[in-house]
């Protein structure tokens, strides 16, 4: 009989795979499979992205790899070389902060010059709101230095309020992090996103797998395939003209 009921537990987001990661792992009766984590190898439940697991999660990181994000900066604004970005005093934001310094020392990105600004992490219910005030100032006083605004990848970057805030201060385009910041019109040009859809594909296939009697130990994590939007009349007004491979690529996402 099976010491556990479970063939395989879903872990959705951060959270939940740091509390089990507490109790689990390294516990072979159980075996997890995460998504929507934003930093697996910095919870400690993988080593890295290059390598089978050598416990018992793996799954799928939820952003971007910042080297797509600035790779895609490079091929649509090929000019640019500083970068606006605003982040909220939080473990996600450092671990992300920690990828970019990381990718800047890669050749193609060497010309490449972020501007960080940091904001005080406010946790309410409407701690976004009051985030983004407190980056109005820093929106302000970036503006005549940097040639773009890139989101960032925390409960700042992510709502319609910053990317709102961003469209309305400044002169210079945002790069978000969602379709929603482009198609539902919150303030960005243009986004590279995690797509969900192929991620959950990718997730039920892992699942599947273990269902079959295969290890988990032998299905290595991954990052999410990306998709685009672009909203062409913001771009106009910034001149930015969008590679056709690109704009192939987005579809329906392109307004």
């Amino acid at each position: 009989e099976k010491e556990t009921p479970y063939d395989v537990i879903f872990l959705n987001g951060t959270v939940a795979t740091k509390m089990f990661k507490q109790f689990a792992y390294n516990d072979n009766r159980y075996r997890f499979i995460f998504g929507a984590v934003t930093d697996p190898v910095g919870l400690g439940v993988i080593k890295g992205f290059d390598k089978n697991p050598d416990a018992n999660f793996t799954g799928m990181c939820h952003p971007v790899r910042v080297e797509q994000r600035l790779m895609f900066i490079r091929a649509c604004m090929p000019e640019a070389k500083d970068i606006g970005l605003i982040y909220a005093d939080m473990p996600q934001s450092n671990s992300y902060l920690g990828w970019i310094r990381q990718a800047l020392k890669k050749e193609a990105f060497s010309s490449l010059r972020f501007h960080f600004r940091k904001v005080q992490l406010v946790s309410s219910e409407n701690g976004h709101l009051r985030m983004t005030r407190l980056a109005e100032k820093h929106v302000e006083e970036l503006n005549e230095k940097v040639d773009l605004f890139l989101s960032s990848n925390d409960q700042l970057g992510s709502q319609k309020a910053f990317a709102e805030m961003v469209w309305k201060r400044s002169s210079k385009p945002l790069i978000g992090l969602s379709r929603k910041d482009v198609m539902q019109g919150w303030g960005a040009a243009m986004s590279i996103y995690p797509d969900m859809e192929k991620s959950g594909e990718r997730i039920s296939e892992m699942i599947v797998r273990l269902f079959r009697g295969g290890s988990i130990k032998e299905i290595r994590p991954e990052w999410p395939k990306s998709s685009y939007a672009f909203d062409l009349e913001k771009l106009r007004r910034f001149g930015i003209t969008i590679p056709e491979e690109f704009l192939s690529a987005a579809g329906k996402n392109v307004k």
